[in-house]
């Protein structure tokens, strides 16, 4: 009875693992897809403007969570560059909740700036980061899994997708032990053909 309980609960939890695997995997493809980068020509009075580019720490999320929007930065130039970003994000909550920041960095030196962004709703969404010249659109996935964050759902997908089969285990050898006992033995054959009558 235990063995069929175990194998049962591996069973659920490796259709959950497979389940919860499947759509935040869709979820970071839909995201990426979304992802887009457009660069205008052009001369900006003054300081030369910096070589930045804006990463997400994931690109699947949970409608409860919050996570950063990193803008880094470097300066190949020999005096400080200076950038204006903004960030575009009409469907989050920004923090800080301006959506304008000036990033200056020294010659040879790297900068950063950054903004936390909550979700208000479910949906695959994008965030622009942008300067004089380049902007940067990022595809963000916001998903609701039962109330579980994007890493506690990874988590439980890959335990899912490991412990669920090792579960069912014994089960498997249970049944290879059924079949194995219930085969009947191997016929030997006869030492002598019988002789065949004129």
């Amino acid at each position: 009875m235990l063995v069929k309980v175990l194998s049962g609960f591996g069973l659920l939890l490796f259709v959950v693992g497979v389940g919860l695997g499947v759509m935040t995997l869709g979820g970071a493809l839909a995201a990426s897809a979304r992802d887009a980068t457009d660069e205008k020509h052009g001369i900006v009075e003054g300081p030369p403007l910096c070589n930045w580019d804006a990463t997400l720490s994931r690109r699947v999320m949970a409608e409860n969570e919050t996570q950063s929007v990193l803008v880094s930065a470097t300066n190949p130039f020999t005096e400080t560059c200076q950038s204006t970003l903004t960030l575009r994000a009409p469907s989050f909550d920004l923090s800080p909740s301006k959506d304008q920041q000036t990033l200056s960095v020294p010659p040879g030196r790297p900068g950063s700036v950054g903004w936390i962004v909550s979700p208000r709703k479910t949906g695959v969404y994008e965030v622009a980061v942008s300067d004089d010249l380049t902007t940067r659109t990022l595809g963000l996935s916001v998903t609701n899994v039962f109330g579980l964050s994007a890493f506690q759902s990874q988590l439980l997908a890959g335990l899912g997708s490991i412990l669920g089969p090792m579960l069912t285990a014994p089960w498997w050898f249970d049944k290879w032990q059924q079949r194995a006992k219930a085969k009947p033995p191997a016929k030997k054959e006869a030492a002598e053909k019988p002789s065949a009558t004129d």
